[in-house]
């Protein structure tokens, strides 16, 4: 969740999708989609932190599973700035109590 630090009616709430709210939280709507659907700029899906410039107004950041994507209109538009960045998940991982010598030549 983040706040505008202009305007503190201005409201963000990220999960699958990111939500806009410009009254405190009373109505919301979509500002990015997950998914590309429902009129809403395509954001990859998953944020897990949303953060405000300090000092350029404006200027917001979703942190996501796939990196991170920027608006620089209080969430009317998005861009993906992920380039470059070597991100993996893992989704699952097992061990095993078996030990195995192994030798290795």
């Amino acid at each position: 969740m983040e706040i505008s630090p202009e305007d503190a009616n201005l409201v963000f709430v990220g999960g699958v999708n990111i939500w806009r709210s410009g009254n405190t939280g009373t109505i919301w709507a979509l500002s990015a989609h997950g998914y590309g659907f429902g009129g809403a700029p395509w954001v990859h899906p998953d944020i897990h932190f949303l953060k405000y410039h300090p000092t350029r107004s404006g200027v917001l950041y979703a942190c996501n599973d796939g990196g991170i994507a920027v608006s620089t209109n209080d969430g009317d538009t998005w861009r993906d700035i992920s380039k470059g960045l070597r991100i993996q998940q893992y989704y699952s991982l097992s061990t095993t109590d078996l030990q195995v010598n192994l030798t290795l030549a």
